[in-house]
């Protein structure tokens, strides 16, 4: 073991740190903390990386996603987080009171969704898409003010709409699903007859309660949208030259329209994750652990020797604390790439997400700490984001009582796929590190 000091440790200082079980091994570093805190004549700083960390996968519970701006559908087959289907569910309004001439005659239609660039799984293969009719209003069960990534609502197994394309989801791109015509003809014969039905949106929400999107179980693709979807019914204007007009159902109620999303785990590492078993040791998982907010899993990470510091002869204080969280290097590719940016918000020992940590910024000021991610493009070991928890650790250090709580790893989103999979300290690859600096009297 070496130590690395403003001035040289006598032999005494290192047989002593060498024996707290919070340090395996310490390596030469350069820390330029200045004088301020004590007179460097008579302190030493400490720098070592192998801390204990543990590291678990933690069971999350659901979330509303009612009113968001976006909607998901599609289905993916991911190789650590299991079978994943997304679908939507929302209702139309009626569109503003419109004269269709007379004569007028019904072409065709179309429901237009178009992409808002969040995506996950292979954008290179041919994503289909199918609609179903709603088989009830959107209203909220009993008891409750939202859906849930849980929820459901019956819907028709009748194909009411699909495409099959292959899409960029980057672009400013949109998907159109050709329409029943058999829906649209009715719908253009009712709005051409001023017909009760389409004369107020209660009055059509009973008789066109609204629909579902859903993937056919054969994608390899889960597609974002916004929720400015509408319904067009196209229709031909008899004159000296015929033109082609449309009328626009939008969504209605956007505080109702929601997606889910089905998570079947089996023959994963997280199989045995649910509500009864909320907290799965990455010791069980392979050495790794699993986070993805959306489909119910977060990383927990605790530091549960840091006391043992208190231990050692002449601890004065932590100086300095970096988090590297390195992802496993088998679990990302062009298909599952790495979120560019993570968060930590502490937690208790019920894992309840509490405030995301803060740093302090250039000016003076705070922020909310994050670790941007540095790709190793060469060996992929030192792929990691890399994070301050000085704060976090220096408080930590002083909690006396028996302490169970710990460090969440967040993404930029909660309501998007990005995943996590990381090692912990026993990943002879891809280990996470605490590297900790601490002043000691000489």
């Amino acid at each position: 073991m070496q130590f690395f000091l403003f001035k040289k440790p006598g032999p005494l200082q290192l047989l002593i740190v060498a024996a707290a079980c919070l340090i395996v091994s310490c390596d030469k570093a350069y820390v330029g903390f200045g004088s301020d805190f004590i007179d460097e004549s008579a302190t030493n700083v400490v720098y070592f990386d192998t801390a204990t960390v543990d590291v678990s996968s933690v069971y999350v519970d659901s979330f509303s996603t009612t009113s968001n701006s976006s909607l998901f559908c599609g289905d993916v087959v991911d190789p650590d987080f299991g079978a994943i289907k997304a679908n939507s569910f929302f209702s139309l309004d009626v569109p503003p009171a419109t004269t269709i001439p007379s004569g007028s005659v019904y072409d065709s239609a179309q429901l237009i969704l178009n992409l808002n660039g969040k995506y996950y799984g292979d954008t290179t293969s041919v994503y289909s898409i199918q609609a179903h009719k709603l088989d009830q209003e959107l209203n909220f069960p009993s008891g409750q003010t939202a859906f849930y990534n849980t929820s459901s609502v019956a819907y028709s197994a009748a194909v009411s709409g699909s495409v099959q394309r292959v899409v960029s989801p980057n672009a400013s791109d949109t998907i159109a699903l050709k329409i029943d015509n058999a829906i649209g003809q009715d719908l253009f014969n009712k709005l051409a007859s001023y017909a009760p039905q389409i004369s107020g949106v209660d009055l059509f929400s009973d008789y066109f309660k609204g629909l579902a999107i859903t993937g056919d179980g054969t994608n390899k693709l889960i597609l974002g949208f916004d929720d400015t979807i509408r319904l067009r019914i196209f229709y031909d204007v008899p004159g000296v030259f015929t033109t082609r007009q449309y009328i626009d159902f939008g969504i209605y109620r956007n505080s109702k329209q929601f997606y889910n999303v089905l998570v079947n785990r089996s023959g994963t590492a997280l199989a045995g994750i649910s509500n009864s078993n909320r907290q799965i040791p990455s010791s069980l998982t392979g050495n790794k652990s699993y986070g993805q907010y959306i489909t119910g899993s977060l990383i927990k990470i605790r530091f549960p020797y840091l006391r043992n510091l208190l231990q050692v002869p002449d601890y004065v204080k932590i100086l300095k604390a970096e988090l590297v969280v390195r992802p496993d290097r088998n679990s990302f590719n062009n298909i599952y790439g790495l979120p560019s940016i993570a968060y930590l918000a502490d937690v208790d020992q019920n894992n309840t997400i509490g405030n995301y940590l803060s740093a302090t910024n250039s000016a003076g000021g705070t922020e909310i700490q994050n670790g941007n991610l540095y790709v190793d493009h060469v060996y992929g070991l030192e792929t990691a984001y890399t994070l301050d928890v000085t704060t976090y650790i220096q408080q930590q250090i002083e909690v006396s009582q028996n302490n169970s709580n710990g460090l969440v790893l967040l993404p930029s989103e909660f309501t998007i796929f990005d995943r996590f999979v990381i090692g912990n300290g026993q990943n002879s690859q891809n280990k996470i590190e605490l590297k900790l600096y601490y002043v000691s009297f000489k």
